[in-house]
């Protein structure tokens, strides 16, 4: 198992910035964290699997108002000897009826042409 590092400063901003961009529902920045052909995949209910960046911006501007905002409180950057990076991060949503939900995200960053 790879053991947690400090990785340079791309991945870990844009791990920041991707937590930035979904807690906020900020559709017009995913394009900043996700590439064309990104996948992003939720537990929620029965799990769902959102394609492509225009599928995610169209998912987020969907969001309904009580959607609860997810908050992260923290991550762990991982990076493998290939220059993979993983990342852990840990979210509290507070829903409108007073009560908290906690999940976390994975996220998975390959450099591409564009980085």
């Amino acid at each position: 198992m790879p053991r947690p590092t400090r990785p340079s400063a791309r991945p870990r901003h844009a791990v920041y910035q991707r937590s930035h961009v979904f807690d906020n529902g900020d559709a017009a920045g995913m394009g900043e964290v996700l590439t064309e052909d990104g996948v992003v995949e939720g537990v929620i209910g029965a799990g769902y699997t959102i394609s492509g960046l225009p599928a995610a911006q169209q998912f987020t501007r969907r969001r309904r108002l009580d959607t609860p905002e997810h908050n992260t409180v923290g991550t762990i950057v991982f990076v493998d000897e290939r220059g993979v990076a993983r990342a852990r991060s840990r979210c509290l949503a507070p829903p409108v009826d007073g009560g908290v939900h906690a999940g976390g995200f994975f996220d998975l960053l390959r450099r591409t042409s564009a980085t």
